[in-house]
């Protein structure tokens, strides 16, 4: 089972999970933050900006879950059908979860993975 998850195949590691489903939300709870069960999935409730109706959104890939962290009542979650990218808009910031290049050998979890913005920095 690891071999199947392996970053070998760059094609099937960076689309395969990470590209799948979309989010559009306005967060009303982070269950992953707020649960004392430790859940591996990023699991948000909140307002879908489209539709204004209350939707629950659950990662299909742990690698969306540590951005939970990030995340906060209020904040706005974009995460676009196709792309490998989060973005969590808040007051005053704007996070920016990027996985594109996670397959590439080089990639540094610590480094690569996340971008903050400061939004007065925001021309």
């Amino acid at each position: 089972m690891l071999l199947f998850f392996s970053c070998g195949n760059s094609e099937n590691c960076s689309s395969a999970y990470f590209k799948q489903q979309n989010c559009n939300i306005v967060v009303t709870d982070n269950i992953r933050k707020s649960s004392h069960w430790g859940i591996p999935n990023l699991r948000l409730k909140g307002i879908d900006l489209i539709t204004e109706k209350e939707v629950l959104y659950k990662s299909k890939a742990r690698e969306w879950g540590p951005l939970s962290d990030y995340i906060n009542i209020g904040d706005t979650v974009v995460k676009n059908e196709g792309e490998a990218i989060m973005y969590v808009y808040k007051k005053d910031s704007i996070v920016i979860d990027d996985l594109t290049k996670i397959c590439n050998p080089d990639f540094d979890w610590e480094k690569d993975e996340y971008t903050f913005i400061l939004r007065d920095t925001i021309n």
